[in-house]
């Protein structure tokens, strides 16, 4: 049985095609890797009632901690902004040493430890110290901002990224 030769269209087409679905599959993989964009919502704050209560336990930094695998799912972008809306985010300035307050806060802050382990964490975290700041806004977000910027490069490092 005799095969038929394709046509240099029927080639082109099929090489198109092929090339489309390679770039399609790449971009699904891509997006899929994290597919999380929006940042965690903490079920308790220091605003809600049962703050009180879970503190007075040792509780509330447990309550905190994000589900087992969110990190991993989550933007770079949707991991800082969680980082920053944790309730204990204020630990990371109650050192006198900077790297000890990283770490002791990124202990229990799974968005933070997320965040040093990402290629682009300098990058989103320099974007977001440039953006204007928000109506509303939290007074010490640009404090912690300065403070991720100036010891992500030295964390991430230790981390091994």
């Amino acid at each position: 049985m005799a095969r038929s030769k394709r046509s240099p269209v029927e080639r082109a087409a099929f090489l198109a095609l092929s090339a489309a679905l390679i770039v399609g599959a790449w971009i699904c993989i891509h997006r899929a890797a994290y597919p999380v964009t929006e940042p965690y919502q903490f079920p308790v704050t220091t605003d809600s009632p049962e703050w009180a209560e879970l503190a007075e336990a040792g509780l509330a930094r447990n309550a905190c901690r994000l589900p087992a695998g969110l990190a991993e799912q989550m933007t770079s972008e949707a991991l800082l902004e969680t980082a920053l809306d944790y309730p204990y985010v204020s630990s990371i300035l109650a050192f006198s040493d900077p790297v000890q307050g990283f770490w002791s806060n990124a202990k229990y802050n799974d968005a933070l430890a997320g965040l040093v382990t990402r290629p682009d964490a300098e990058e989103v975290v320099a974007r977001a110290l440039a953006a204007p700041a928000e109506a509303g806004e939290d007074p010490l977000r640009g404090v912690y901002l300065e403070t991720f910027c100036a010891w992500l490069p030295e964390l991430s490092r230790m981390a091994g990224v």
